[in-house]
């Protein structure tokens, strides 16, 4: 066996014969159906094994983010307000409070916070005018979605109580098996995601601002913390 980078050890596929890329779409789907595994969880293993490979380096991702937020920082949520109206994003508020859904068996609060509406608009939730670190998420990761996708409207909604674009259970019927929108949702998900924390807090910004032999401004610095925790100081 050979040893992975930064994952679980990785398997020589032999004989690679039952390796050929037709055996494996045929058998996935259904190794995924009888484990009881959604197209979404298992794309986000894939794009796990993606970020280890490629060490959570996406240059060009990062370069479209840095070009848009223009490396400011802290970029504020009024900052990403004026970048989504540069980009022809209309901003459009609306009311719908929480509720309470099965997740894994389990009762959570649910808020359905924001969604995407092609070509052009998104829907923010009231309740995150509140809550400025989740809104400074959703409005980047919508922007990323216009700038990247050109706003197509193929991206998940964004809920708290579960995973981005897998809001707790409401009733609809579980799904095992492979789905290729799921899929490309996924990884879309995964570019906006990335897309925001590099337009937020950008590397260069970053290096910057904790140059060494250079006091970190606090402003700069709360910002970083309250959008991305502890683990931005540490």
């Amino acid at each position: 066996m050979r040893p992975s980078v930064g994952g679980a050890v990785r398997i020589p596929f032999e004989p690679a014969f039952l390796f050929s890329k037709n055996l494996l779409q045929a058998a996935i789907p259904e190794l995924l159906s009888r484990t009881g595994t959604t197209s979404r969880q298992f794309a986000h293993l894939l794009i796990r094994s993606h970020q280890e490979m490629s060490r959570n380096e996406y240059p060009e991702l990062e370069r479209m983010a840095e070009k848009v937020g223009k490396r400011a920082f802290p970029l504020g949520v009024e900052d990403l307000m004026v970048l989504c109206k540069r980009h022809g994003i209309e901003i459009r508020w609306f009311d719908h409070k929480p509720v309470l859904a099965r997740d894994n068996d389990h009762d959570v609060r649910s808020v359905f916070r924001s969604f995407f509406e092609s070509p052009g608009t998104v829907f923010l939730n009231r309740a995150l005018q509140v809550d400025p670190a989740r809104l400074k998420f959703d409005l980047a990761s919508h922007l990323g979605h216009k700038v990247l996708h050109g706003g197509d409207g193929l991206k998940s909604s964004h809920a708290t109580g579960g995973e981005m674009g897998e809001s707790p259970d409401t009733g609809s019927p579980f799904h095992a098996g492979l789905d290729a929108r799921d899929i490309l949702l996924a990884w879309r998900d995964f570019e906006c995601s990335f897309f925001c924390g590099r337009a937020i807090v950008s590397k260069s910004a970053v290096s910057a601002v904790f140059d060494e032999g250079t006091a970190p401004d606090r402003g700069a610095t709360q910002s970083c913390v309250d959008t991305f925790g502890d683990a931005c100081v540490a």
